[in-house]
């Protein structure tokens, strides 16, 4: 099974929620996806509720003599119920201990069979809460490395080597990351300035301060850690 469903570790980059299936690492446009021995035109088992399905056949063995190229690397052919009679109903509820992230399933399926045929329908409903980043002290800070010999609170160890780290993140920071013409030297011995909290930027000598990449005595870090609104 590749292509997950929407990402959940990174906010801007997603996905479709689609799923596909791929055989011998041949990608999914090489594995045929079936349903009943007919041809799945989404080829998404997401579409498929769990409850519907009575089997699952595999053909690992190449079969594109008889179906074609989009069967290079097997098929994959669900088999739903027949002939059912009745109403399902099942659901499962889970919850994250620190934070209240909660992960629900719910499925339903209904069939009806009489002697002049049958039919079935299903339906369910997968929704997962948000666990960001920041409700968890391993995770709440972006770390920046910038030296391999040295032990510090964010230290990372390789063998007997120690890569020094600091809490970090984007210099594209809410108060800017602004480069100091040659004018300004005089006031800020510094080649980029960040802007105040709380000012309006207009006051070239009060307004700004020489950029801090790390946290100082001054004050924190510039950067914007972005880490913290992520989702783990």
């Amino acid at each position: 099974m590749t292509g997950p469903n929407i990402n959940p570790q990174v906010n801007n980059a997603g996905g479709t929620g689609v799923s596909s299936i791929g055989l011998r690492g041949l990608g999914s446009p090489r594995t045929l996806v079936l349903i009943n021995g007919h041809r799945y035109l989404s080829g998404n088992p997401n579409d498929i509720p769990a409850n519907m399905i009575e089997r699952i056949e595999v053909l690992t063995d190449g079969a594109s003599s008889v179906y074609g190229s989009d069967a290079v690397a097997g098929v994959v052919n669900f088999i739903l119920r027949s002939d059912y009679q009745g109403a399902e109903f099942s659901t499962t509820y889970g919850i994250s201990v620190k934070t209240t992230a909660r992960a629900r399933v719910i499925t339903f399926t209904f069939g009806q069979t009489s002697d002049k045929g049958s039919i079935m329908a299903g339906i369910q409903l997968h929704k997962t809460g948000q666990v960001l980043s920041g409700h968890r002290d391993f995770s709440k800070n972006s770390v920046s490395l910038y030296g391999t010999n040295g032990l510090s609170p964010y230290g990372l160890a390789y063998g007997q080597q120690f890569a020094k780290g600091s809490i970090g993140g984007s210099t594209s920071s809410a108060f800017g990351h602004i480069q100091t013409p040659d004018a300004f030297r005089d006031i800020y011995p510094c080649s980029f300035l960040a802007r105040n909290p709380g000012t309006t930027g207009q006051n070239v000598a009060t307004d700004y301060h020489c950029y801090r990449n790390n946290p100082t005595a001054a004050g924190p870090s510039d950067k914007y850690n972005f880490a913290t609104v992520n989702l783990i």
